[in-house]
């Protein structure tokens, strides 16, 4: 510890008021050098604790370690213009000397590593580039929100138009009392929408049916045709078109007229049957009335023809 005690030896070295009789004759120098000194070891004091307490509120910031090592060094700076002023007065010019070298080496350690991180420093942007880069991607920006903008507005036209159509298609099915369906072969389940469900009589929470409940109540002289209607679009040899009987409940047999098309994945894989469902239950009626009628006037008509008729002796009808 005989060292550190050294540091504050003052033998052999006079106070610097002593150093020369110009300090006496001309004393202002003096206080001039005192006052400097002091006034930069004030600055240079505060400026770490102002450094300090901006990484203590901003830890984010880039190099922390380097601003550390900037704060030690401008410390030291701050100590040697101090000890400047206080050896006008007592001569410890080998602390002076120690301090000096700690400044020098803190000094040649912030220089390096300021070289170290100069690179990066370099990629920086000044606040004019920042508000230049800011200004083009706010510009960019703008741009894309109103091409984003349009598109909406197109979507949305779009989106009512459809809207429109669909309504349309909605009535037009309505009126002609046709169903429309969608059978997902992967899970076997049939979507109906509400104009099929009352059709069929076949109703769900959730619309969805297996097929198979579709398929039981189809007649039973009717199922083969079907089932050979519907292995027809699946294999792509055609669209399914079928007329069939169908029991809506125990006491209603209808008539159904079906149609649809296969949808196959990218794989040409079938992946779903989608059609509608028509009652043809009034047409039926009607082509049984009729030909019950063509019946009754071909029974009439062959009657009279019996009853005019006129043969001759040698047996020729007339």
């Amino acid at each position: 510890m005989d060292w550190l005690f050294s540091l504050f030896d003052t033998t052999g070295f006079p106070a610097r008021w002593q150093c020369g009789v110009a300090w006496s004759q001309d004393p202002y120098w003096g206080w001039m050098h005192i006052l400097s000194d002091l006034f930069i070891f004030a600055a240079y004091t505060a400026i770490p604790f102002v450094i300090a307490a901006f990484l203590q509120k901003r830890p984010e910031v880039p190099f922390p370690r380097i601003l550390l090592l900037f704060v030690i060094f401008i410390f030291a700076c701050g100590l040697t213009h101090l000890m400047e002023a206080i050896i006008f007065w007592v001569p410890l010019y080998r602390l002076a000397g120690v301090l000096k070298l700690i400044t020098a080496s803190v000094s040649v350690g912030t220089a390096v590593a300021l070289f170290g991180v100069l690179p990066k420093l370099m990629t920086f942007r000044s606040p004019e580039e920042l508000e230049q880069i800011i200004s083009q991607r706010t510009a960019e920006l703008n741009e894309v929100t109103r091409q984003l903008s349009q598109e909406i507005t197109a979507k949305e036209e779009l989106t009512a138009r459809l809207m429109v159509k669909k309504e349309r298609l909605r009535l037009a099915l309505e009126s002609a009392h046709t169903g429309t369906y969608e059978w997902n072969l992967s899970s076997d389940l049939v979507f109906f929408d509400e104009i099929e469900q009352d059709i069929t009589g076949l109703k769900t929470p959730d619309s969805m049916v297996k097929s198979e409940e579709f398929f039981k109540r189809v007649h039973p002289d009717d199922l083969l045709k079907v089932k050979d209607a519907v292995e027809v679009s699946l294999s792509g040899q055609g669209k399914y078109d079928c007329e069939f009987r169908f029991q809506k409940s125990a006491n209603e047999l209808i008539w159904m007229r079906g149609q649809g098309v296969t949808i196959c994945d990218e794989r040409g894989k079938p992946e779903r049957l989608m059609g509608v469902n028509l009652d043809i239950t009034e047409r039926k009626r009607h082509e049984e009335l009729l030909k019950r009628s063509e019946n009754h006037v071909r029974g009439i008509l062959n009657s009279l023809f019996a009853f005019v008729a006129v043969t001759t002796p040698d047996g020729t009808v007339i």
